[in-house]
This record gives C-alpha cells, structure tokens and sequence, in this order.
C-alpha cells in the first residue's frame, strides 16, 4: 500500500513540474507578445522594470529546477500531510491576489520600496537556493525523512532551521514589495507564514520522530526561521 501512495506521489510531482514548465513557458511568452503583462509603469524606473521580470523569471525556473531535484531524492515514505499542497496553494493565492491589485490600479508606487523589494527577493532566492544546495540528497518537496538519513546542521543550518523556507517567505514579500503592491506584500506574508508554520509544525514532528535527543538539541540552539523568531 504504501509503494503504490509513493508512486502516486511521485507521478502527482512529475505532472506538476510538466504544469510549471508549461506555464513558466506562457509566462515568457506572454512576456515577448505582450510587454504590457508587467508594465513600465508600475515601476518607479525601466531598470527596476527590467530587474523584476529577470528575478521573476529566475525564481520560476529555480522552482522547476528544485522540483525535478526533488523527484530525484524522493524514496521515502511522506509524512506531508497536506503539507505541500497548504504551502503551494497559498503562494499561488497571493501572487494571484498581488496580481489583480496592481492589474485593476489598486497600488502604491514607492521607489525606495519596490528597490527594497527586489534586494529581498533576490537575498530570499538565494538563501533558498543554498539551503537545498546544502541539503542535497535530503531535500524533497514533502516531507520526507530516509532511513540512515543524517541531520543537516552546516551553512544557514548552522543558524536557521528552515533557512529555504526563510527564503521563499523573503521572496513573498519582496515581489509584490518591487511590483508596487506594499498591501499585496502585508498580506502575502502573512498568509505565507501561516501556510509555512503548518508545514514547519509536520516536519518537526517528523524530524523529531527520526533524530531524538539530537534534534531537540538542535532545536534548542537554533531560530526557527529567523534570529529571534
């Protein structure tokens, strides 16, 4: 029973990496037939304009890589519990919602803003990017613990016990800080905390189940997300 829900899973993610290619690929369609799918004039200069699409375009090609990277370490039975979806739907809400502010005018044009919301998607897209970098053969979208598995505590690690999802939280807040939305991103990562603290409560019952004393150990000398926090 449990191979077969692990082949269900594992064919649930392959069809999901093929939905965000495709959509990666309309995206940047959209963005050489119609240059108006972001406007200049949301941005307080055609620099910033440029830099939004570029980070936006990285971040979504980031995320098909990790999903198929993903795929490639998964082999253990999942203990999400809803986990995956919780998280992937909420920030597909509030791009949407962020989206549809600026589409229908409903915004806020603040330079020093937007420059600070590209500068902390960017750091948020990189610190997610090293995170599972670190984490190699141990980083899957559900969560997941192998046999023999080894707790990671080196790079952001070492300070941070969920420095990815710190990353993605960072980006939430950044893109709709940059396109302009300063609601948009109050809103965004709120939801998105909620969503990650969910997912944080199941991964640390099952990294707690796995490792003992050693994670509780952990626990007690590292922030959860960031310092203080």
């Amino acid at each position: 029973m449990e191979s077969i829900r692990m082949k269900n899973e594992y064919m649930l993610d392959t069809l999901i990496a093929i939905a965000t290619i495709i959509g990666f690929l309309m995206f940047v369609f959209s963005l050489i037939s119609q240059p108006d799918a972001f406007p200049n004039s949301w941005f307080p200069s055609i620099l910033a304009a440029v830099a939004f699409k570029v980070i936006f375009s990285a971040w979504i090609m980031a995320e098909i890589v990790n999903s198929f990277w993903s795929r490639k370490n998964s082999g253990a039975p999942s203990q999400d519990r809803g986990s995956f979806w919780i998280v992937s739907v909420a920030g597909f809400a509030v791009l949407f919602v962020v989206f549809m502010f600026r589409y229908s005018g409903y915004g806020s044009i603040n330079p020093g803003l937007q420059y600070a919301g590209l500068i902390l998607a960017v750091a948020g897209i990189a610190l997610r990017e090293w995170a599972i970098i670190i984490l190699g053969k141990h980083f899957t979208v559900r969560v997941q613990v192998r046999e023999k598995a080894k707790l990671v505590v080196d790079g952001p690690y070492k300070y941070i016990r969920h420095p990815s999802y710190t990353g993605s939280l960072l980006t939430y807040f950044g893109l709709p800080l940059a396109a302009g939305s300063t609601l948009g991103a109050v809103i965004g990562i709120a939801v998105c905390i909620a969503a990650y603290e969910y997912r944080i409560y199941v991964e640390e019952n099952a990294l707690q189940k796995a490792f003992g004393p050693d994670y509780e150990g952990y626990r007690k000398r590292t922030w959860k997300l960031f310092p203080g926090f």
